[in-house]
């Protein structure tokens, strides 16, 4: 009787992680979906504000949005990156938005430490750039700021996002899909990571830390 009970006992724990596995695996499937839409839309503002300056970089520009937008496809299709290509798509989306903004943005991006062969889950730390340049530069028509910074200190990245803040604000609320969705995102996939959010009078800083475990995991689907 106790071994019946034990095997069954055994039996049911199983079927439960197996169902709490599925269930992980759609609702990480969901969020990876909403990513899309949502920076293409961020990405067309962009397209839409030079073409209303009529800039003759606008065609340039969309040159670039697309380049953008097949890193984000093809990348959607798998479950880790490599972090060196996920910072280039970082780099690549600031320099687009460093010309939409027109020079009265001061973007600095830094790398340091060694990349390696480390990956990480695709689309995961963009959000927070999208949200620095919406709520920092975006909402003034004076100077602005924009610092990111990525450390790697043995298997632990730090991703580091400052942006100034306007001093008349707009009352935007830092909300939104994007946001709410990496938290989430994070929560599923680097359950030990430390996220610390600091809403200054005059700043808006960014750090997040998680582990990447020199997994040098498969980059396919």
């Amino acid at each position: 009787m106790a071994a019946f009970f034990l095997r069954r006992s055994i039996i049911i724990q199983k079927e439960k992680s197996e169902k709490e596995k599925l269930q992980k695996e759609i609702e990480l499937n969901y969020l990876k979906q909403q990513v899309n839409p949502h920076f293409l839309f961020n990405s067309l503002n962009s397209i839409y504000a030079l073409s209303r300056q009529q800039s003759p970089e606008t065609p340039e520009v969309v040159m670039q949005l697309s380049e953008l937008m097949r890193y984000q496809l093809e990348s959607a299709k798998k479950d880790m990156v490599l972090l060196k290509e996920e910072l280039e798509f970082i780099e690549n989306y600031l320099l687009l938005e460093e010309k939409r903004l027109s020079n009265r943005c001061n973007i600095e991006f830094v790398i340091e430490g060694q990349v390696l062969d480390f990956t990480i889950a695709p689309m995961l730390l963009i959000p927070f750039v999208e949200n620095a340049v919406k709520h920092g530069a975006l909402s003034t028509n004076n100077q602005s700021t924009i610092d990111v910074t990525t450390t790697i200190t043995g298997t632990t990245l730090n991703f580091c996002v400052v942006n100034s803040k306007p001093s008349l604000t707009v009352a935007f609320k830092r909300k939104g899909t994007g946001l709410e969705n990496v938290k989430r995102r994070l929560q599923l996939l680097y359950p030990n990571h430390v996220l610390d959010v600091e809403d200054g009078e005059k700043k808006y800083h960014v750090n997040l830390a998680i582990d990447l475990k020199a997994t040098q995991a498969k980059t396919g689907s």
